[in-house]
């Protein structure tokens, strides 16, 4: 498999205290939970690759989803955690016996990080036969790129268009393919443009009171945005749930 493996410059800079707290990070997780519900998934048994530090593992847990991690790089993962996240593995090295118990795959800004999915995604078919479902978040639009994308290790930014075309090629069926964080686009566009490619890397997550009440408003906000219909309004990620064929 193409590694997603951030190196530990990467892991500090993405994973700062507090970063459960992130406006974006908290609304990406409640919109996640959201689509899980309401697509009669939470009853089943997920599996997280690429999971970095266990953030959605951990918030889905304490949202009664049965979630499992899978991280290729090394982290440290938080005591009440290890026991649910394997690291430092692959796919194919995960014990076969438990593969066959996975029904849901979560690839939550991970393909951006390989540069052929369709490698990913075969891996996935073979070694997770009993998976019906992959739910992915990838961040969207080429014209937002810059420096962040590339301090990432990013290969693309996807449209609607790329998500259906990875879904139609594995012969696969899709079930939701929408934009999100819409009134995002507009401020990453313009500081894209302005300073020439350049954004800032290193999110800054609340540590003061009023930092996180603002935080909370943010991602409430954003919760509400994404109840509009507003699935084709270009936003700076998608959100595609993806049927398994076999």
């Amino acid at each position: 498999m193409n590694t997603t493996a951030y190196s530990k410059n990467q892991f500090d800079s993405n994973y700062p205290d507090n970063m459960h707290r992130y406006y974006w990070t908290h609304a990406r997780n409640k919109i996640i939970l959201n689509e899980i519900v309401k697509n009669n998934l939470n009853k089943l048994n997920l599996l997280e690759i690429g999971c970095g530090k266990g953030i959605v593992v951990n918030y889905l847990r304490n949202h009664h989803i049965n979630c499992y991690g899978l991280e290729v790089g090394e982290i440290e993962v938080n005591d009440t955690m290890e026991y649910f996240i394997q690291t430092k593995k692959e796919l194919h090295q995960l014990d076969p016996v438990f593969l066959e118990t996975i029904d849901v795959i979560l690839l939550l800004d991970v393909i951006e990080h390989v540069e052929n999915p369709d490698i990913l995604i075969h891996e996935i078919y073979n070694h997770c036969k009993k998976a019906k479902y992959i739910l992915f978040t990838v961040p969207a639009c080429q014209k937002l790129w810059s420096n962040y994308d590339t301090f990432y290790g990013h290969y693309r930014r996807y449209d609607l268009e790329m998500m259906e075309e990875l879904s139609k090629k594995n012969n696969f069926k899709i079930i939701k393919n929408r934009y999100f964080f819409h009134s995002l686009y507009l401020p990453a566009y313009l500081v894209t443009k302005t300073f020439k490619k350049q954004r800032g890397t290193n999110p800054i997550p609340p540590n003061t009171t009023i930092k996180k009440l603002i935080h909370l408003l943010l991602s409430k906000f954003f919760q509400w945005e994404y109840s509009l219909s507003f699935e084709k309004i270009k936003g700076t990620s998608i959100l595609s749930i993806i049927e398994i064929q076999r």
